[in-house]
């Protein structure tokens, strides 16, 4: 009798500790995909001609999360201008029509583990190409970072998200950057 009621008190037990410990998250679905764009500011140089103004940025990410909260994401941007910008001669004695520049970077990112809503923030570093309004390229190093929110309400996977951006190329021959208030959608399944 003795032996029965160990057996069941350890069998009681075992049913308490398996009913309160949670079960298995869920692994996420290792890729994600971001198209967004945005308007800011920005400004370019080249041959000693200047162009400050209205920037426009559009990006595209692809991102494989090897860890939780942790993912390596390739970025196609693009941010071109100025737009509808008025000349001062007296302080630009040169000044471009517009100037643009794209790029691809690899780089890192970080968000909240385990979700696929909440703060993100990456950087990245790559090649990318200065083009002027006298189409004069001219190729170069291309620095890129993002910090924003995804927003992918049940069940998914389509999503918005919103944040800033800034991108940078660096070239012998000219210079172009812009930072720019974001939107987009992206695609992260759970």
């Amino acid at each position: 009798m003795a032996r029965v009621a160990v057996f069941i008190s350890g069998l009681a037990l075992c049913l308490i500790v398996l009913a309160a410990t949670p079960p298995p998250a869920r692994a996420e679905f290792p890729f994600s995909l971001r198209v967004s764009g945005g308007l800011g500011q920005g400004g370019g140089q080249s041959d000693g001609a200047t162009a400050v103004g209205p920037f426009g940025i559009a990006a595209v990410d692809f991102a494989w999360r090897h860890r939780p909260g942790r993912a390596i994401v390739l970025s196609l941007e693009t941010a071109g201008g100025p737009f509808s910008v008025s000349h001062l001669a007296s302080l630009t004695p040169r000044y471009l029509d517009s100037i643009d520049h794209t790029s691809l970077v690899l780089g890192i990112e970080r968000s909240l583990p385990d979700t696929p809503s909440g703060p993100y923030v990456q950087f990245g570093a790559g090649i990318g190409r200065v083009v002027t309004d006298a189409f004069q390229r001219s190729n170069g190093v291309a620095l890129s970072g993002a910090a924003g929110a995804r927003i992918v309400p049940s069940p998914g996977p389509v999503g918005f998200l919103f944040g800033l951006r800034t991108n940078h190329v660096f070239s012998a021959h000219a210079r172009c950057h812009a930072l720019a208030v974001t939107l987009g959608l992206t695609i992260h399944p759970r």
